[in-house]
């Protein structure tokens, strides 16, 4: 009962720390674009759509947010957890539970849109379909783990998830039971995979550099995407539903461009600091604080390339503010890495609401875009002074209670 109350509370953390983000931009999205966006997405998902096709919805928007979820609550199964007297079956489903959990905040939104416009099909398949939502969160939160499955155990658990997503209760009730054979036929987690990659001798600093950022990252690449499309597809709905003047549009266009830019750099940047915090050891080797800072602001420049020819398709005259911008915020993104010393606020937040000002300064004003350029060498400079800041023989200490340590003599 202890280990089931512990799972539960690790899904809780792990969803509030995750999804506050999230939230909060949905809660913004509804009263700056109105509710009349959450009625209409609604309406196209729960009531205009099939039942397969909102299964097919559902599971697409759960799915990689269940992966980050399960990536996040099993990294630490391998450690001392997995010695105490529990079967391994039972671990598997207390982290599909915790995967569950910390989905919660999500899927109450969900629900909450079934039911807005619920006054056209009546109360009752608004119900059905929040447990349609329900549902499919479960049986992804089984199909998510990393576990020793067969490779049509995981068809079946994809399966599983666009039944239950339907919103009728027989299709959900065949697909929980599909989850339940999904789980049945798991085994226990995958040991991590141990990758390694040789540099050659006459490597360039930078290629190190970019090597570790790849390797951190991996497959996690295209997650500060998913912001920036956030971003880019609102201002698209701004544009098509209201009638707009040539130069509001424009302003628009630039506007989405650069916060584009800046949601998916702090992303990578809160990202990398996770996944690749600053080697601070880093600081004795023979390589300039300029050139440290710059192969980090070269990653995120790359990283954030796709969103030009998105911001090409809103406004192509205006794409020109959105290139200017970038190698700015690219700098400023890798000064974020590197807090200033004994600071306790994460720099993550600052450098987001710095982008956010310069896209609705180049909004008002196009003129003020030319400014980044030059800008971009003074953020530079502040990325390199930041990086010397950073002591090689600084100690960090672990953040915990001395009373909960039973080897510093305080402990009750």
């Amino acid at each position: 009962m202890g280990l089931f109350f512990f799972h539960l509370r690790v899904g809780v953390r792990v969803g509030l720390r995750l999804l506050a983000s999230v939230l909060a931009g949905l809660f913004a999205a509804y009263y700056l674009l109105r509710p009349e966006l959450f009625v209409m997405l609604g309406d196209h998902v729960f009531i205009r759509s099939t039942r397969l096709t909102r299964g097919v919805i559902l599971s697409l928007v759960l799915l990689p947010a269940a992966s980050v979820m399960a990536s996040r609550i099993t990294m630490g199964l391998g450690g001392w957890i997995r010695h105490l007297p529990v079967p391994a079956s039972r671990h598997r489903r207390l982290a599909a539970l915790a995967v569950f959990v910390s989905l919660l905040p999500l899927l109450g939104v969900l629900s909450g849109m079934a039911f807005l416009p619920g006054g056209k099909n009546g109360t009752l398949e608004a119900l059905s379909a929040s447990v349609g939502v329900a549902a499919c969160a479960a049986c992804l939160s089984v199909l998510v783990l990393s576990v020793r499955r067969p490779w049509w155990g995981d068809l079946l658990g994809l399966a599983a998830a666009v039944l239950a997503g339907t919103g009728d209760l027989l299709l959900a009730a065949a697909g929980l039971a599909l989850a339940a054979v999904t789980d049945a036929v798991s085994g226990p987690f995958l040991a991590p995979a141990r990758r390694t990659r040789r540099v050659a001798a006459g490597s360039s600093p930078l290629a190190f550099a970019l090597l570790q950022h790849g390797r951190a990252f991996g497959m996690r690449l295209v997650l500060p995407l998913l912001p920036a499309a956030v971003v880019l597809g609102m201002i698209e709905v701004l544009r098509v539903n209201n009638t707009l003047s040539g130069r509001v549009a424009a302003a628009a266009a630039r506007f989405g461009g650069i916060a584009a830019v800046a949601a998916l750099l702090a992303s990578a940047a809160a990202l990398s600091l996770r996944r690749r915090p600053p080697w601070v050891w880093g600081r004795s080797l023979p390589v300039s604080s300029f050139r440290r800072a710059a192969a980090d602001a070269l990653f995120f420049g790359a990283l954030a390339l796709p969103v030009l020819p998105a911001a090409a398709l809103l406004d192509l005259g205006s794409v020109a503010a959105t290139v200017a911008a970038l190698p700015y915020l690219s700098f400023r993104a890798a000064a974020a890495l590197r807090p200033a010393p004994d600071s306790p606020r994460s720099p993550i937040l600052p450098f987001a609401l710095e982008g956010l000002i310069c896209a609705a300064l180049t909004a008002l004003w196009p003129w003020t875009a030319a400014l980044l350029l030059p800008g971009a060498a003074i953020a530079a400079r502040a990325a390199a002074r930041r990086e010397r800041s950073l002591k090689a023989g600084r100690w960090l200490e672990l953040r915990f209670t001395a009373a909960a340590d039973p080897f510093t003599g305080s402990a009750a």
